[in-house]
């Protein structure tokens, strides 16, 4: 054996022995010092998890921890031993503060209460029947979240529906299914869709829009005879709820080949309502109240709307106003168990196509 090699190796070994020794000390005494946090978000009824929270400690050093808790609202941290400000924060929820000392593994369940600005859900789409006929449901919900200016637009909230400026420049008609092709005679798609209002069908019949040689002047087409229902002429504020049935329905109503659009106007005692809407194309003003007379059996209903459209604003020569009144009464007889209803709706619109001076 040559002791003068074996003396430096076996120095070496001895060495490499006290790192290894070291090294383990040290990092048992780091495990030692970190704790596990356990944190789980959910909302003030602490059934639903909320995901993606974000969750941001600071200890008193000043350094930050942050996080995100997962799919179920859960987040896992290993902190080092002190004093922690916690902040958690949710998209719509008030934010949640806490301060604690880590000496030891926590879990807190964190329950999130709704801010100030968090609204109830709403639907501002047509809902869908479940029964055997097709039909969509539009309620007044939606209906003051789209701020229509005529009936047409209500049609984007049904399935398919297209999102487009109003326009009031020639006669909006329906098209609920396409079932022929439009030609200059007539309209097999809006002439055979029938509207019934508070049970009571309008005639399609009695669209006559005509204006000879109009569309020499506009190079627009004026021309809607036996085309079937304006929708321009039917105002919307004073509607409770819209049901479109699509295709073919019960014979009870009668005369159609496309479907059908039932308006329930508002039958209810209501307080003072107003509404003014205006673009750079139309000017809109209603007004309407609901009174309950005598034993609050008996219900009142009026309504003035007023419409101003132009279809460009720089020319006023060619343009569409609508003015619209409605009085409907309901009178109910306990004692007989009747229930009778009577409306009485005025509508005055004008339509101007003049040649421009020069």
């Amino acid at each position: 054996m040559n002791r003068e090699t074996d003396g430096p190796k076996m120095n070496r070994i001895l060495l490499i022995i006290i790192y290894i020794c070291f090294f383990k000390t040290a990092f048992g005494q780091k495990i030692d010092n970190t704790y596990t946090l356990f944190i789980s978000v959910t909302d003030e009824t602490g059934r639903e998890s909320l995901p993606s929270a974000l969750v941001e400690l600071t200890d008193k050093e000043g350094r930050k921890y942050t996080g995100i808790t997962d799919m179920n609202g859960k987040i896992q941290l290993h902190l080092p031993l002190s004093m922690f400000q916690m902040k958690v924060s949710y998209v719509g929820y008030r934010v949640f503060v806490k301060t604690f000392e880590l000496n030891h593994s926590l879990t807190f369940h964190i329950q999130m209460y709704p801010g100030e600005n968090l609204l109830d859900e709403v639907v501002v789409t047509a809902s869908e029947s479940k029964g055997l006929s097709t039909s969509s449901h539009i309620d007044r919900t939606a209906m003051g979240h789209l701020q229509p200016t005529g009936f047409s637009d209500l049609l984007e909230l049904l399935p398919g529906g297209i999102a487009k400026d109003p326009s009031m420049g020639t006669a909006n008609l329906i098209r609920i299914r396409e079932a022929g092709a439009p030609s200059s005679h007539y309209d097999i798609s809006s002439l055979g869709t029938s509207f019934v209002v508070d049970g009571i069908p309008l005639s399609g019949d009695a669209n006559l829009q005509a204006t000879p040689g109009a569309s020499s002047l506009s190079g627009k087409q004026q021309g809607f005879v036996s085309k079937g229902i304006d929708m321009r002429s039917i105002p919307t504020d004073n509607i409770e709820s819209v049901e479109v049935i699509r295709g073919i329905p019960s014979a009870e109503y009668g005369d159609l080949t496309g479907g059908v659009v039932k308006i329930h106007r508002k039958n209810k005692t209501s307080p003072f309502e107003a509404r003014f809407k205006s673009d750079q194309f139309s000017k809109l003003f209603y007004a309407g109240k609901g009174f309950a007379i005598g034993n609050h059996q008996n219900i009142l209903n009026v309504s003035l709307d007023y419409l101003d459209s132009k279809t460009d604003p720089r020319n006023n020569m060619e343009n569409y106003k609508r003015l619209t009144g409605s009085l409907r009464f309901s009178l109910r007889n306990t004692f007989a168990a009747r229930y009778w209803s009577g409306t009485a709706t005025w509508i005055t619109a004008a339509r101007s196509i003049m040649r421009k001076k020069t």
